[in-house]
């Protein structure tokens, strides 16, 4: 079998919670948002998580975003520091993930960068190219491959990666400067409060500047628009299906291909289908059947459910059918 490409959800980042227990860092699922972004305990009646979100976007609320935007980098920090320090545990079902597939690459709805903190600390992955387009560094270390090795897709956008879409052009008459449209969107990588995890690089300052939760696609109920108007998920979105189109397994791992969510997966999905070749779909997720009875009658290829976490998973030593 040629090396699986692999569909990341939520559920895959919530081993890190249990490997290594902190109080105060944790990746968040769904359901854990709805006191730390909105301070409420309860949803209101007839209200998603989605649904609050969106109505804070309409109320020109930033602040749960800016939140969930903390509550992940703060995450990424803590977890990406422990799973790369001088003592790294061999034991660790991420590390040993990234080692059993190492010519694998990974497409991920989720906002967080602990996969690439992980490929980066084995010299697998660099910003420039790891995204599967071109993103613009302040320093490209020398010990990194020339290329990436793993390819870390964000198809709802990354925190780290600030789009450039505007240059200012200063009228000599008259000394005004006056904001143009660039031919080509620029990505810039701008790593934020996790710049450390990725030293030597450094964050670059731009006069485009975007807050990172506006860098990506807010979990609200219906995000077909936002990823048609966001240049870098449309990028990346080809880049993705390119790679799909190229494999003969897809593995997701902890998502759960929501109703809400088919704008996001259904291109996918479909570019898996649009070949001659055999292909098929493994869904680890604990609610793994429940998932494949909902889609596979909308998909004509094998699809073969694994009711386990990510844990349980490595526990049974990544094997697949």
């Amino acid at each position: 079998m040629d090396s699986p490409i692999f569909l990341i959800g939520a559920g895959f980042n919530v081993d890190a919670n249990s490997q290594i227990r902190s109080r105060e860092y944790r990746y968040p699922l769904t359901g854990d948002l709805l006191e730390p972004c909105f301070e409420i305990t309860e949803l209101p009646v007839g209200k998603s998580i989605e649904d609050l979100f969106q109505n804070s976007i309409e109320q020109r609320e930033i602040s749960p975003l800016q939140r969930l935007c903390d509550l992940v980098m703060g995450a990424d920090y803590y977890f990406g520091g422990q799973f790369t320090n001088e003592n790294e545990n061999i034991e660790n079902p991420y590390n040993q993930f990234l080692q059993k597939f190492r010519d694998s690459h990974f497409i991920t709805f989720n906002y967080d960068s602990l996969l690439e903190i992980l490929l980066f600390h084995k010299k697998r992955w660099k910003p420039d190219d790891g995204y599967g387009i071109n993103v613009h560094t302040e320093i490209r270390p020398f010990e990194l491959p020339k290329h990436s090795n793993n390819l870390v897709l964000h198809l709802h956008g990354s925190f780290c990666v600030n789009s450039v879409e505007v240059y200012f052009e200063k009228d000599r008459t008259s000394l005004i400067e006056w904001m143009k449209p660039l031919e080509k969107p620029q990505y810039v990588f701008d790593p934020h409060s996790i710049t450390h995890r990725f030293s030597p690089y450094e964050r670059i300052h731009s006069r485009s500047y975007r807050d990172p939760f506006k860098r990506v696609i807010a979990p609200i109920p219906d995000k077909a628009k936002n990823i048609n108007c966001s240049s870098f998920v449309v990028a990346v979105y080809k880049k993705a299906i390119f790679l799909i189109k190229q494999c003969d397994t897809i593995v997701s791992i902890g998502y759960r291909f929501g109703e809400q969510d088919v704008s996001s997966y259904e291109s996918i999905l479909k570019a898996l289908s649009g070949s001659n070749k055999s292909k098929r779909l493994i869904v680890i997720s604990p609610d793994a059947k429940e998932i494949v009875s909902r889609i596979k009658k909308d998909y004509h290829f094998e699809i073969i459910p694994l009711e386990l976490t990510f844990g349980g998973w490595a526990s049974k030593g990544f094997r697949l059918p």
